[in-house]
C-alpha cells in the first residue's frame, strides 16, 4: 500500500479540476466584460445628455440654421376650400394660426415677428417644399392634406424648410397638416380624446411647434416646452413657450443681430446651393418608443449582469 500515491491522484484530479474551473470562470468574466460594456454604450446613447434645454438646428458644419430677417416672416394660410369634418370652421382656424404666430412674435428681447395672411379665395395651393425652378415665387405656407398625407406616417405635421449652403440662412419654410388621419380642432380648453383615436388635435398647440421647426428649433426633452415631439389628444399645453422656448428664441434672434437683418433687406444676392430639408414633425403621445422606457430596460441588464459577476465569485 502506498498511501502518497492516493494522496497524489486526488491532487492531480483536483488541479484538473481548477483548471476547468479557471478556464470557466475566464470565458463567463469576458462575455460578463463584453455585456457590460455593450449596455453601458447603449446606455450612453439612449438616455438624453444634461445639455443645452433648447435644441437649434445646424448644417453639417454646425452652422446655426436662422433667418437673415427673422422680422418679416410671412406665412400664407392656404384653408381647403368647403366644410371638412377633420378640421374647424374657417375663421376658427385661422385665429388659431395667428395666435400660434403671437407666441413667437410677442417676445421682447427678440427680433422676431411672424405675419400671416389668408390665401385669396380659389387660389391653388403651392406643393409643399422649396420650388428650385421658381426660386422667386417661393412664398412660405401653412397648407392642409385632407385626401392623401404623403409624409411621415402617423405625423399630426410637418415643417419642410430650405437654406443656404454657405451662409447658413433659412430661406423657407411650409408647414403641412395631416387632416386625413386625424380630427383638428380650435380647443377652448382641455378635452377628452375621442374614442377611435383620432382626435381632437388642438391646432393652435401643433402650430406653435411647427413654427418653432420653421424658426430652426429641433425637438427637445426639455419639459415644458412647446418643441416636444409629442403632445396627446385633447392637450393644450403646448400653446405657450416655457422660459426655455424664450430663452432660445432671444439667443437664435438677438437683438443685436438688427445690422445684419437690415441689411439681408437690401443685399439678398449670395450665390449659393439651396438645401431642402426633409420634414420636422409632431406626433401623438405613444408614436414613438420613450428613450426613458429603454434606458430602464438597459439599467436592468447592467443590475442582471452584475448580480451575475457577483455569483461567479462563489462558483466552486
Amino acid at each position: 500500500m502506498v498511501p502518497g500515491g492516493g494522496s497524489h491522484s486526488w491532487a492531480s484530479s483536483n488541479e484538473q479540476k481548477n483548471r476547468k474551473g479557471d478556464v470557466k470562470r475566464g470565458s463567463m468574466g469576458f462575455l460578463l466584460s463584453m455585456a457590460h460594456r455593450f449596455l453601458l454604450v447603449l446606455l450612453t446613447v439612449l438616455l438624453p445628455l444634461p445639455s443645452q434645454a433648447f435644441v437649434v438646428a445646424t448644417d453639417g458644419r454646425g452652422q446655426m440654421l436662422r433667418w437673415p430677417d427673422p422680422g418679416e416672416l410671412r406665412f400664407v394660410i392656404h384653408a381647403p376650400q368647403g366644410d371638412h369634418d377633420s378640421l374647424p370652421p374657417t375663421e376658427e382656424l385661422v385665429t388659431a394660426v395667428s395666435r400660434a404666430a403671437d407666441s413667437w412674435s410677442d417676445i421682447e428681447g427678440s427680433l422676431v415677428f411672424i405675419e400671416t395672411e389668408v390665401a385669396p379665395s380659389g387660389a391653388i395651393p403651392p406643393r409643399p417644399g422649396y420650388n428650385r425652378d421658381d426660386p422667386s415665387g417661393n412664398t412660405n405656407a401653412i397648407l392642409f392634406e385632407t385626401e392623401r398625407w404623403r409624409h411621415q406616417p402617423g405625423a399630426f405635421a410637418v415643417t419642410l424648410r430650405a437654406y443656404g449652403s454657405q451662409t447658413g440662412n433659412l430661406l423657407h419654410a411650409d408647414i403641412v397638416i395631416n387632416a386625413v388621419q386625424y380630427r383638428w380642432a380650435a380647443l377652448e380648453q382641455r378635452t377628452r380624446p375621442d374614442p377611435d383615436g383620432d382626435g381632437p388635435v388642438d391646432l393652435q398647440a401643433v402650430l406653435t411647434h411647427e413654427l418653432g421647426h420653421a424658426l430652426g428649433f429641433e425637438h427637445t426633452t426639455t419639459i415644458p416646452s412647446v418643441m416636444r415631439s409629442t403632445i396627446g389628444f385633447g392637450e393644450i399645453c403646448m400653446r405657450e413657450l416655457s422660459e426655455t422656448d424664450v430663452d432660445g428664441l432671444r439667443f437664435l434672434y438677438p437683438p443685436e443681430m438688427l445690422d445684419e437683418a437690415v441689411a439681408a433687406r437690401v443685399d439678398n444676392s449670395v450665390d449659393e446651393e439651396i438645401i431642402a430639408l426633409l420634414g420636422c414633425s409632431s406626433a401623438p403621445q405613444g408614436a414613438h418608443v420613450h428613450a426613458g422606457l429603454l434606458s430602464l430596460i438597459v439599467l436592468l441588464g447592467l443590475a442582471f449582469v452584475h448580480s451575475r459577476a457577483g455569483a461567479s465569485k462563489s462558483w466552486p
